[in-house]
């Protein structure tokens, strides 16, 4: 018992530790992005390990669980990778020596009102779905409840104006599992895996609602 304990504990730390990492990976391609920086394509792997933080939830959401975040590839980033514009100074023949200064200072003056955007976003986001966070966290409130609340943050957060399969997709699985639970509470382990994607779902809304310039 006291080593089947602590395989769980240590699983549970590792699923936070990778859980961790994906939104770090999320904030600083934002960060990339803001800063015009082209991403390398290396930069993706992080991502791309994230089926690894799925097993443990796979008891709790059943077979559905296949269809969740690991079906998404980082297509999408190393197509906005590949749309940045790569070159700056293509214009200028004559060298000066203030050239060399030059894309740092339009990388300086283009990001504030993007900054701005996303900062609103992000606030947005957690207003949302922080009370939600909230709720489950606290493990007072029925599965059933739950489910109403975080339909009510789908629809607000995720509209035909601003579309977001990838958490959508999740959030139905959520949902799925909250209204079978019906009106019984969720477990210490459900509660975790949930408090864990909801912190995903943040990262990945605040990346893909940022307007690109």
């Amino acid at each position: 018992m006291i080593a089947r304990r602590r395989n769980d504990d240590i699983r549970k730390l590792i699923d936070h530790i990778q859980a961790t990492l994906v939104e770090l990976f999320d904030q600083m391609r934002e960060l990339r992005r803001l800063l015009d920086m082209p991403m390398r394509e290396e930069t993706a792997v992080p991502e791309s390990s994230s089926p690894a933080e799925e097993p443990p939830s796979a008891p709790l959401f059943s077979g559905v669980e296949a269809k969740g975040l690991r079906t998404e590839s980082v297509g999408a980033d190393s197509d906005r990778s590949a749309s940045e514009p790569s070159s700056h100074g293509a214009g200028e023949s004559s060298p000066r020596p203030v050239e060399a200064s030059a894309p740092l200072a339009s990388a300086d003056e283009t990001p504030p009102s993007s900054r701005v955007d996303a900062a609103s976003i992000r606030a947005t986001i957690s207003r949302v779905l922080d009370p939600f966070a909230h709720e489950v966290a606290s493990g007072d409130t029925p599965a059933a409840v739950l489910a109403e609340h975080l339909e009510e943050a789908k629809n607000y957060l995720i509209t035909p104006d601003r579309p977001n399969e990838r958490v959508a997709r999740d959030m139905d699985i959520v949902l799925r599992f909250l209204r079978a639970r019906g009106e019984r509470g969720i477990r210490p382990e459900e509660r975790d895996n949930i408090l864990k994607r909801i912190e995903r779902w943040k990262a990945h809304l605040a990346v893909s609602a940022v307007p690109s310039g």
